[in-house]
């Protein structure tokens, strides 16, 4: 579920209308050039980690702490290298179904400063750029749009429901997903690119 979250999370700020909207504000444009668009990286890892409150008097805000959460930072932090928008480690990769172990490739051994043993890298090849932008809503009075997003998070909670209880396969999303499927189309199953 980690790495089908991601990849929405990419989907839906590639397919936002928002996001498109500020990448042509006139301030962003004249301090970022022409073309700009938000690129983000994940780094996914699992293990444990403490969480603590830190703050002030004022402000109060849950911090986590673990060599877990460092691996997650660095893994984030090597995506601009490897020009990905998601590493996984393989700690993480080794959880996965063997259908969602079919829709990555490793990409490399990695020694990471302060470890013993290198750290098998893998990535799910996705290229979010023929992405349409989100349809327009409807005006929705305040009355139907609360409606609507009440209907939406019974949904949401539904499916979560059905995978928490093994009803349903998450790794089938890459097959049934139109976001996932549009930004997998030029790779195979096993990620390698198509054309190139």
């Amino acid at each position: 579920m980690s790495l089908i979250s991601f990849l929405k999370i990419i989907g839906l700020t590639k397919r936002s209308r928002k996001m498109r909207k500020y990448a042509n504000h006139p301030g962003l444009i004249k301090r970022m050039g022409q073309g700009y668009e938000v690129k983000m990286g994940f780094g996914l890892h699992q293990g444990w980690a403490i969480e603590g409150a830190l703050g002030s008097f004022y402000k109060i805000d849950a911090s986590y702490l673990s060599p877990n959460v460092n691996m997650a930072s660095k893994l984030e932090e090597t995506t601009k290298a490897y020009e990905t928008p998601i590493l996984i480690s393989g700690a993480l990769y080794n959880h996965f179904t063997l259908a969602c172990k079919k829709e990555c490739r490793q990409i490399d051994y990695i020694l990471f400063s302060g470890q013993k043993h290198p750290t098998a890298l893998y990535t799910c090849d996705i290229d979010p750029s023929h992405l349409e932008i989100e349809p327009q809503k409807p005006n929705l009075s305040l009355k139907q749009a609360r409606t609507a997003r009440v209907k939406a998070r019974l949904q949401r909670n539904a499916f979560k429901e059905s995978i928490m209880l093994g009803e349903i396969d998450v790794a089938l999303l890459f097959q049934t997903d139109n976001d996932l499927i549009e930004m997998r189309k030029n790779y195979h199953q096993v990620g390698c690119r198509l054309g190139r």
